[in-house]
């Protein structure tokens, strides 16, 4: 990696941590950004998502007091939301 690819990807982890704590998405930088370098996809895809769980903890934990009070609505939305997105699923034939 010579010192410019050093320098963009830099940028492309700054830029994408910050966009990551305010709205999400950091991986439409970061991703690109480790292709550009010559990383295979699936390499380059973990490792953005890798780059993004220290800060989705931290976020997790500066909303906890916040989510305390939805918990129950969040653990049946997520229930009845999980239980929606596998009914496609149940009609797909298993030989095509």
């Amino acid at each position: 990696m010579t010192f410019t690819q050093g320098c963009l990807v830099f940028l492309a982890s700054l830029s994408s941590g910050a966009l990551n704590s305010v709205a999400g998405g950091g991986g439409l930088i970061m991703f690109p950004a480790l292709l550009l370098m010559g990383m295979p996809p699936v390499i380059a895809n973990a490792t953005s998502t890798v780059a993004a769980l220290p800060g989705l903890v931290a976020g997790i934990r500066a909303y906890q007091p916040d989510l305390r009070n939805i918990r129950r609505l969040c653990v049946v939305g997520n229930l009845v939301l999980n239980d929606l997105l596998l009914i496609p699923f149940t009609h797909i034939p298993m030989q095509i």
